[in-house]
């Protein structure tokens, strides 16, 4: 039995195909991401809310985003598997774009903080605890680099403030319960397999003596 929302995979036979999975998925969640932050900033362009210089420096930051990120998700279809580096190209990627973004366009990129929180979660129950503190950290340098390289940021600490803590909680309660189902859904698997065992042994039990008065009678 193979459960894609779990920190691990439930089959360790397939673990290769697990991680394969996992990494597909969040290449694709990345791409669809992407889109969205995309078209965000193209009905920013069109109503005249941006304008030049930022207009064209958020179009080539969307540019690179999408040209690595195709790169992974390539790299993750033909490579499948376990990639560590693929994996801190991808988290640089992500937290480093959205701390960009945030950044230097202000607050008309308000509504991307609600990625950070994303892809901290999305970390975290994908791949584990490790994971999970690494990206908890690196959420925490963005908003502290946002903070400290943005002026419009720099007035409403309050606000950073706010969401370096739900950046914090958020994600590790989230993985508190996530861990919870796992070890009930592992208590459930094992129960499974011990009623399995027995019924097997009973019934190897009960044919012997049914076989035995066979060839009795």
């Amino acid at each position: 039995m193979k459960t894609a929302w779990l920190p691990h995979p439930a089959h360790p036979a397939r673990s290769d195909e697990f991680f394969a999975e996992t990494e597909q998925r969040q290449s694709n969640v990345r791409l669809t991401l992407a889109g969205i932050v995309a078209l965000y900033i193209g009905l920013l362009i069109a109503l005249d809310v941006i304008g030049p210089p930022l207009e064209g420096i958020l179009l080539l930051e969307m540019v690179q985003l999408f040209a690595i990120a195709l790169f992974i998700h390539w790299s993750a279809r033909a490579r499948p598997g376990v990639r560590h580096w693929r994996r801190a190209l991808a988290m640089a990627l992500d937290y480093g774009n959205t701390a960009f973004l945030i950044g230097v366009a202000g607050q008309t990129m308000t509504p991307v903080f609600v990625v950070l929180l994303w892809i901290t979660i999305g970390y975290g129950i994908r791949y584990g605890r490790r994971y999970l503190l690494i990206a908890m950290a690196l959420s925490q340098l963005s908003v502290l680099g946002i903070g400290l390289f943005s002026p419009y940021w720099r007035e409403l600490p309050y606000f950073l403030i706010t969401v370096a803590l739900m950046a914090l909680v958020v994600p590790a309660y989230a993985h508190t319960l996530i861990s919870a189902l796992r070890r009930a859904h592992d208590e459930a698997l094992r129960a499974d397999l011990a009623k399995s065992r027995f019924l097997a042994q009973a019934s190897h039990d009960l044919r012997q003596p049914i076989h035995a008065i066979g060839l009795f009678t």
